[in-house]
């Protein structure tokens, strides 16, 4: 008989990112590193140059991209909507 696996993985490290994805605080400290080198050496310019695109298409992402658009739908709709009944009278009940 087959034993049924258990993968514990998953609940005890922290998922991780997809590799290849790269966000723009992680492009600017890398930007920072490359600044400093190039005070010594311009060799390094066109490290820098790069840095400086690839920053600017991943914040060009983060403010166009799927999650901001999906989360300035959730905030509008929640200024336009009311909260349903239940959440009303549960927040109600807390006070007492």
């Amino acid at each position: 008989m087959a034993r049924d696996v258990v993968l514990y993985d998953s609940r005890i490290r922290p998922p991780r990112k997809a590799p290849g994805v790269v966000d723009a605080a992680r492009i600017e400290a890398a930007l920072h590193k490359v600044a400093r080198l190039m005070e010594d050496d311009d060799a390094y310019a066109p490290i820098f140059l790069r840095l400086e695109d690839e920053l600017e298409k991943a914040k060009a992402e983060e403010q166009s991209g799927p999650i901001a658009r999906a989360r300035a739908m959730r905030a509008a709709a929640a200024k336009t909507q009311p909260l349903p009944a239940k959440h009303l009278r549960v927040a109600a009940w807390a006070g007492e």
